[in-house]
């Protein structure tokens, strides 16, 4: 009997981190994604200020979740969602729209998929 407790107590723990992950990573990827379309707005509108000023609250939203991001994602994903928001900020300081906005699609897309893979589903555990 101890060990069917022991198990279910697992198991719970398991399911409940599970979970609580999960909402974290969606929280930060909806904020990121949020800033991703706002920044898109702003460098169509040629609006250069504002768009600098998003991407610095980009970038520390970013280092918000980072904990988050290394420890429950995919680590090349990890790689190329740091790479891109890097060369975002580059390009955003280079006024460069023409190469901005397919990196700014790129982003958008990687990041709406992070939560989509860390779901806990049987798809996923298997």
């Amino acid at each position: 009997m101890k060990i069917a407790y022991g198990v279910f107590i697992i198991i719970s723990l398991i399911i409940i981190l599970s979970v609580g992950s999960y909402y974290i990573i969606s929280y930060y990827s909806e904020k990121i994604t949020q800033d991703l379309d706002r920044l898109n707005n702003y460098i169509l509108q040629e609006k250069w200020g504002k768009a600098q000023n998003l991407m610095d609250n980009l970038n520390k939203t970013y280092n918000r979740g980072e904990l988050f991001f290394t420890v429950f994602i995919n680590h090349e994903e990890f790689k190329d969602l740091k790479t891109i928001i890097a060369r975002l900020s580059s390009l955003v300081k280079l006024e460069d729209k023409k190469e901005i906005l397919p990196e700014i699609t790129v982003a958008r897309e990687l990041v709406r998929s992070i939560p989509e893979q860390e779901i806990l589903n049987i798809k996923n555990i298997f």
